[in-house]
């Protein structure tokens, strides 16, 4: 890799109205070699490419859209962050500084997202059941360290070598997905905190999805530790999660914030997710 490598930053939107704060942000970055592409997703947002490159497509999903953005970028490293995020001016550089060797394959940040109050992701990890830490206090030689969707950055070379990201997942669990396939290639993920990313994160429709969080969950840990004998594991462990999910719309519709419409459908959604995403990865693994 060269000393002062090309990087393509891409964002993908489909309507964020922070989009051009997102853009500016990278735009104002203190690292010069760089471009930054724009994955327009279907959105009605108008977007005037002056000093970066726009690709319009009809809606596609997140994921679709991230290899999108890869398919159409130049640089040695890609880099990616959400439209609803905005990076600090040292974070291209403090990213590529992070590629110190070969064995690296991807690099993520701190995030701080913005919830009712600031909170710092730093390190994210995930074991075989789906079960994500954040901030553990120590990483068990079994776990894997994973990525924010909002805060990372690979070496073009590692996403090469795994067909880059599976576009099977909408979402959920996709950097998580390809943290692990990164992993298991031999490749090094590597968290630098000095490569920050504001995280303002607003209610939309992928927030809260029951059914789709469910459902990549089981597909992402059957698929990558594809083992017949994994499922009732993967269920034991899960299962008190689930209940738990049950649980908290059950108590929302007794106290009264939601109809019983809507508890019965987040109840049906917290397991008919689950049986979904087992389904899709048992006819992969046979087929």
């Amino acid at each position: 890799m060269n000393s002062i490598p090309f990087v393509s930053v891409v964002i993908c939107t489909f309507g964020e109205r922070d989009i051009f704060k997102s853009i500016n942000a990278v735009l104002s970055s203190d690292y010069k070699n760089f471009e930054l592409i724009v994955v327009n997703d279907g959105s009605k947002v108008k977007l005037k490419p002056k000093g970066f490159k726009v690709v319009n497509q009809k809606h596609k999903g997140l994921t679709a859209s991230r290899n999108v953005g890869i398919k159409h970028s130049k640089g040695e490293i890609i880099a990616f962050v959400d439209d609803d995020a905005v990076v600090e001016k040292n974070w291209i550089k403090e990213m590529v500084s992070s590629f110190s060797s070969s064995e690296i394959g991807a690099v993520g940040g701190k995030t701080i997202e913005y919830f009712d109050k600031p909170e710092e992701n730093i390190l994210w990890t995930c074991n075989k059941y789906g079960l994500i830490k954040v901030n553990p206090k120590e990483i068990r030689k079994e776990d894997f360290i994973v990525l924010h969707g909002c805060n990372m950055a690979f070496s073009k070379k590692a996403l090469e070598e795994i067909n880059f990201f599976d576009e099977s997942f909408n979402y959920y669990y996709d950097e998580i997905d390809i943290s692990v396939r990164l992993a298991k290639k031999g490749f090094k993920i590597k968290v630098n905190e000095k490569a920050v990313v504001h995280h303002y994160i607003k209610n939309n429709l992928r927030f809260g999805n029951k059914f789709e969080f469910g459902k990549f969950k089981y597909y992402f840990s059957l698929k990558n530790f594809n083992s017949f004998f994994f499922f009732p594991l993967l269920v034991l462990h899960d299962l008190p999660l689930a209940l738990n999910d049950a649980k908290d719309s059950l108590l929302s519709f007794f106290r009264g914030k939601i109809s019983f419409f809507r508890m019965f459908r987040d109840v049906f959604f917290v397991f008919a997710g689950r049986v979904s995403g087992t389904g899709k990865a048992f006819i992969e693994l046979m087929s």
